[in-house]
């Protein structure tokens, strides 16, 4: 009798715990996957795929955020994703920031509150 009243206490701490790992699991996943779409949209930018030389640098990051944006929206993330691409002393640097809410798996262990930011940095050749 007292072990079927221990176990009634401690398996929701348990099944809390293992949907807790789930739903970090989950967010890291899609982390990879957003570090992977901006690895791909800074090569192609880098190889001039947004521009041309004559194409102002301003145009062409945007041409950048506009297409990480869409693959972001491609993935289920939310369209209220910041995406920042800037260069500055010959590197690109592109962040982006989205809410774990949009990753998750539960949403129910509080993890869904946080905020997940991730950037690349890539050198341009001079």
């Amino acid at each position: 009798m007292a072990a079927t009243f221990e176990a009634c206490i401690w398996i929701p701490f348990f099944l809390f715990f293992a949907l807790m790992v789930m739903d970090a699991s989950a967010i890291f996943s899609k982390k990879a996957q957003v570090s992977r779409i901006l690895q791909d949209g800074n090569r192609q930018f880098v190889k001039g795929a947004f521009g041309t030389a004559t194409t102002p640098m301003a145009t062409q990051e945007q041409a950048l955020e506009t297409w990480i944006a869409e693959q972001l929206a491609a993935l289920s993330i939310d369209t209220a994703t910041t995406v920042d691409a800037s260069v500055s002393g010959g590197l690109l640097t592109t962040l982006v920031e989205y809410s774990a809410a949009d990753t998750d798996i539960s949403g129910s262990t509080g993890l869904a509150g946080l905020t997940v930011r991730t950037g690349v940095v890539n050198q341009l050749e001079m």
